[in-house]
This record gives C-alpha cells, structure tokens and sequence, in this order.
C-alpha cells in the first residue's frame, strides 16, 4: 500500500499537480505513520524505513522529474529564440550579443575582431522565375556553405531574406579578406552542382575589421558601425562586380 500511493504521488507531479501531490504526500506520510504504530501496537514489526521509502521515491522521483522536464523545455525555447528556423543559423540579436562581449574584449587584450556580410546576387530574380521554395532552398545551401567555411568557434548568423553575417573571432582586416576569397570560391564550387539555371548563381562580400593595433588609429567606434561598415563594402562589393560583369 505505501509503494502504491508513493505511485500516486509520482503520477500527480508528472501531471504537473503539485499542491495535490503536496497535499497527498503530506497525507500519506502522515496516514502510514499513525497506521505503523496502530500496527506495532498489535506486536506486528514493520521496517518505518521501508514503509515510507514508497512515498519519499514519489516525492523525489516526481521532482526530478519535473526539474528535468523544465530544464528541456527552457532549453527548447532559448534554442528557438537564437536560431533560425530555416537554416538552423544563429539569429541576428545573437549574434550581437556576442559582439558586443568580443567588442569590450578586444578593446581589453588589444585582439581583432572581424564581421563578414554576405548576400546572394539577384536573388529577386530566383524566387520570381523559380519560385520561393527553390529560393528557400538556395538559402540552405548557402548556409552549408558557410558552416564549411568557417573555423568551429566563428559565430555565423542569418541577418534576414538571403543575407548573412559572420562574426570572425581574432581575424585582422588581411584574413578577413582571404577569408572572404575562400568563401566565394565555395559558393562558387557549390553553384556548378546545381540545376543549370542556378550555376550562374553568385554571392557579394563585404568585410569589416575592428583592430586596436591598426597603424593608422581608423576603426569604427562601436560594433554598430562594424557592421554598418560590413554592410557598405559588401554594396561596394557587388558594384565593383557588376561593372566587371560578375
């Protein structure tokens, strides 16, 4: 009887009944305890321990329990919160978070810090003569190759629509930029195994650099204006590009 009802108990807090289970176990205890001594007062010799070992497992199993379930619930929802549904990128404000603690770090230990922004060329074009779900599509290839590209503890995220930014942990200008070759090329290579009518697909890349041992003392002031910095040489990107017909 005191397994059964620590049983109970169990199933009241996986049923997220906690007064109840509260109450019930309180009762339980109580009513087992009064019953023991009914019993050892008719010369009958019952372990207290084992009779009580059913309800006090309930009790903690059903708290375990609902701890674990919260935490994998909470758990869910900041993964939701940072990452993006489509590509399984992280989100924009994320990736700001981050920068901005790399920023006060680097200004510390006097360590670059780069920003990659990246979007795909007339990508207006695809999602009207293709369809959105080919556009989508082409979104989540760019994403792989950009998971490729970059070393394990980069941060990349989607910025929003066909565009991406990538947060370089100590990279300087120069590696920045050779990144940035390395990037296209990738994209390149993955766009020849496409459908004919994507292998023409391209990408603009800009980049951006905060340096404290920059020579010449040019930096931007704080990380918006890195990114906003990113932003204008990717457009300087893709017009050096369409001038040279790319």
């Amino acid at each position: 009887a005191a397994w059964l009802t620590g049983m109970v108990v169990l199933i009241l807090f996986l049923l997220r009944r906690f007064l109840s289970a509260c109450v019930s176990a309180a009762v339980i205890i109580l009513g087992l305890f009064f019953g023991a001594q009914l019993l050892f007062n008719r010369d009958l010799v019952t372990d207290v321990f084992v009779l009580l070992l059913g309800p006090f497992l309930g009790v903690a199993s059903g708290i375990t329990a609902n701890s674990l379930k919260l935490l994998l619930e909470n758990k869910g929802l900041e993964t939701k919160v940072i990452q993006d549904k489509m590509t399984g990128l992280y989100t924009y404000d994320f990736l700001r978070i981050r920068l901005d603690e790399e920023w006060k770090k680097c200004e510390k230990s006097k360590t670059p810090v780069s920003i990659v922004m990246m979007d795909l060329d007339r990508f207006k074009k695809i999602n009207d003569t293709l369809g959105h779900e080919t556009g989508n599509e082409m979104i989540r290839r760019t994403a792989s190759v950009i998971k490729e590209s970059v070393r394990g503890y980069d941060v990349i995220s989607r910025y929003g629509g066909d565009e991406f930014i990538i947060l370089l942990w100590h990279a300087n200008f120069s590696e920045a930029k050779a990144y940035r070759d390395r990037l296209r090329n990738l994209y390149h290579a993955m766009a020849k195994t496409l459908a004919p009518e994507l292998q023409d697909s391209s990408v603009s890349i800009g980049v951006a650099t905060f340096d404290p041992n920059n020579p010449d003392g040019t930096n931007p002031k704080n990380p918006q204006e890195l990114v906003e910095e990113a932003d204008k040489d990717l457009l300087s990107d893709k017009e050096t590009r369409r001038k040279n017909g790319g």
